[in-house]
């Protein structure tokens, strides 16, 4: 009896080792891969490589991170924890601008001109020589042009941000006088805000 359910359990193992064949694109779909978009913005996502989509994977996005960074002016606690404040807006700002922005750019020229000419012609005569006649002439011409070019170049972006959060990435101190702040957009998260929607 003991050999028999020795055969049955030794049959179950080999026959789980041999499904295991069917999982393995299900593990390297969960690979996951981190990439700089920007000097700012990192990517962590999944079958979203050229490979996967060959095999027509579904990319998926886990998550993403975005550093800011500000300088404090100063290293007392006010001021960092103000220019935090700002480092964690600008790791924002940074998120709406790469998702999108509106560029207007504008460029006027003028061109401005002033032409003056004149002209003044005087005669002297000595009455007692006759080869004393002196003759003068003065004449003046002044052009003056002055060219302006203005080029205005206005940059906007505006995102309605959902899930993100500023998350502890070593020391927000990077510098004497400079602070970091890491904004993460998770997946996870936005699970969860959905069900919380759900709860109203």
């Amino acid at each position: 009896m003991k050999k028999f359910a020795l055969i049955i359990v030794s049959s179950l193992v080999i026959a789980g080792c041999s499904s295991n064949k069917n999982r393995v694109d299900t593990v390297r779909e969960e690979v996951l891969s981190r990439e700089m978009v920007t000097p700012e913005i990192e990517v962590t996502h999944s079958g979203c490589g050229t490979v996967s989509k060959l095999l027509r994977r579904k990319c998926k996005i886990v998550s993403i991170d975005s550093t800011g960074t500000a300088p404090s002016n100063g290293g007392t606690t006010i001021l960092r924890s103000n220019a935090y404040l700002r480092a964690c807006d600008q790791a924002l700002a940074n998120v709406s601008h790469w998702m999108g922005q509106r560029v207007v750019s504008d460029r006027v020229e003028k061109n401005v001109g002033n032409s003056t000419e004149g002209a003044n012609s005087k005669e002297l005569q000595n009455s007692t020589d006759s080869s004393g006649n002196y003759e003068t002439s003065q004449r003046e011409n002044m052009n003056d042009t002055k060219i302006e070019i203005i080029n205005t170049i206005r940059v906007s972006s505006q995102q309605f941000l959902v899930g993100w959060k500023p998350i502890r990435d070593g020391s927000p101190v990077i510098d004497k006088q400079e602070v970091k702040c890491v904004q993460r957009w998770d997946r996870t998260d936005i699970d969860f805000i959905r069900q919380l929607r759900n709860l109203r």
